[in-house]
């Protein structure tokens, strides 16, 4: 995707966003292309544990791994059912495309669903491939230790789109697994429309 060009010769710094939204507008970036400003739809989006995560048979252990930055920040979750998720609704302009980026990390357990008003597209957090994708444009940025950066180009969403996270079964499948492990981090949902996000 075209918000990818400018994040493939970056370093960690200049990939990950904070918690911050900054004023919504635009800017201009380094080839003078207007741009949306840094910003981060999500709330709570180091922090799992949040209150702003509704958590459906789903355990977090907070703080539980260095995390892309260096700062022990990164949550180990797990589920206790076949039909475990991590939820937030959000709050968005209906009718543009939106963006979804999380960081993953391999415990013991293969595949993650992010899906996002209906769109879904799993992904294979042991070998950094992206399986089945509603999409067909779900990118990922290799980084230090074993973390991934996934970055998943959203549909249209409605105003208030929610985002999901599972620890899927398998590629494609419909049901979670219990009793399995993954490290996540950094959940980010963003404008992605007038050339996205600078």
């Amino acid at each position: 995707g075209h918000y990818m060009t400018c994040l493939q010769d970056k370093d960690f710094t200049d990939v990950v966003e904070t918690d911050e939204t900054w004023g919504l507008g635009t800017m201009k970036n380094s080839v003078g292309v207007h741009q949306w400003n840094p910003h981060n739809l999500l709330k709570s989006s180091e922090d799992f544990s949040s209150s702003d995560w509704s958590k459906t048979d789903t355990t977090v252990t907070s703080n539980a791994a260095m995390a892309p930055d260096g700062t022990l920040t990164a949550d180990k979750i797990s589920h206790t059912s076949t039909s475990a998720k991590i939820v937030q609704q959000a709050s968005t302009t209906a009718s543009v495309a939106h963006g979804v980026g999380v960081f993953t990390q391999y415990i013991d357990h293969q595949w993650v669903r992010i899906a996002l008003d209906g769109t879904d597209v799993w992904v294979d957090i042991q070998n950094g491939v992206v399986g089945t994708d509603d999409t067909s444009a779900t990118e990922v940025v290799a980084l230090a230790d074993g973390w991934f950066y996934w970055l998943f180009p959203a549909s249209v969403p409605s105003a208030t789109p929610t985002l999901y996270f599972h620890l899927a079964a398998s590629d494609g499948g419909s049901l979670e697994t219990s009793g399995t492990y993954a490290y996540i981090w950094g959940a980010h949902l963003y404008r992605n429309d007038q050339g996205g996000m600078a």
